[in-house]
């Protein structure tokens, strides 16, 4: 390997450790507890090193925003490749959500934070504006199959007030919601035994709702979602196999193991 690459694999190395510190600090004492003295104290680096990747906290919180979102954008765009109808297509980004949740707990945990919007005012323009545009291009691939439901015949909604994009946000608030009410101290998880596969029935009931095509009592989508995990996540799977639906369940202050069990049928493969 050429020097010069040897040198920027170092860099970026040192840099994700940096970043790995700044999301357990942020998780563990909040905005104001994330400091760059902490993250100083808790590597070998000097803060000389430091102040050569980030200039201050807030870049810190921009960069954890962008690494979020770009593995985010990434599980995205791959299931929307999905070879099946729109409706199909949809539940495959779901799943993708799932695996940022379940693989990276602490990724969903602190987005929860920096995107608030007392935090994210604090971040220059020019990270706002990049963040924002990442945004925007996870949601254009949602709203690229939802236009391919429109396109195709799938989705055909009850009147010209349900544009695309409110079709998204229907989607959107109940996976995010769903996610972020599950990370508080709120007596809500009797209400459901398992997350994800309240998650799946839940979005089915508003894709009925919405009329989009096949409806849920014409179309197995468990066997999708089985299909799904084998075609798009093979890998994701293989790491999560064995593991609870709700290990990956994260408190605002830390990430704590819960004991949720998957019933057959939505899990990933196992056997």
């Amino acid at each position: 390997m050429p020097r010069s690459a040897r040198k920027q694999q170092e860099i970026a190395l040192r840099e994700a450790e940096l970043l790995g510190i700044g999301r357990r600090l942020l998780l563990k004492r909040g905005v104001a507890g994330l400091t760059m003295e902490r993250i100083a104290a808790a590597t070998a680096y000097s803060k000389g090193t430091i102040y050569q990747h980030f200039g201050s906290k807030e870049d810190v919180l921009a960069a954890l925003a962008r690494q979020s979102s770009l593995r985010r954008i990434a599980l995205f765009e791959r299931a929307a490749l999905f070879k099946g109808r729109s409706r199909e297509r949809m539940i495959a980004i779901g799943k993708a959500d799932e695996v940022v949740y379940r693989m990276h707990p602490d990724y969903f945990v602190s987005e929860l934070v920096i995107n608030s919007r007392h935090v994210r005012e604090r971040l220059p323009a020019a990270r706002q504006a990049e963040l924002r545009s990442l945004q925007e291009r996870a949601f254009a691939v949602l709203l690229g199959v939802i236009r391919d439901a429109y396109a195709s015949g799938d989705l055909h909604p009850a009147g010209a007030w349900l544009t695309p994009e409110k079709v998204l946000l229907g989607l959107w608030g109940i996976s995010h919601g769903l996610y972020a009410l599950w990370n508080t101290d709120l007596p809500i998880h009797k209400w459901a035994d398992d997350l994800f596969v309240t998650h799946h029935r839940l979005t089915n009931l508003l894709c009925d709702g919405y009329g989009w095509r096949p409806f849920s009592h014409e179309w197995d989508y468990d066997a999708t979602v089985r299909r799904i995990w084998v075609e798009v996540f093979p890998e994701e799977s293989a790491r999560l196999r064995g593991t609870p639906a709700s290990a990956a369940g994260a408190r605002a202050m830390g990430i704590v193991a819960e004991s949720v069990q998957e019933p057959g049928g939505l899990r990933p493969p196992c056997s």
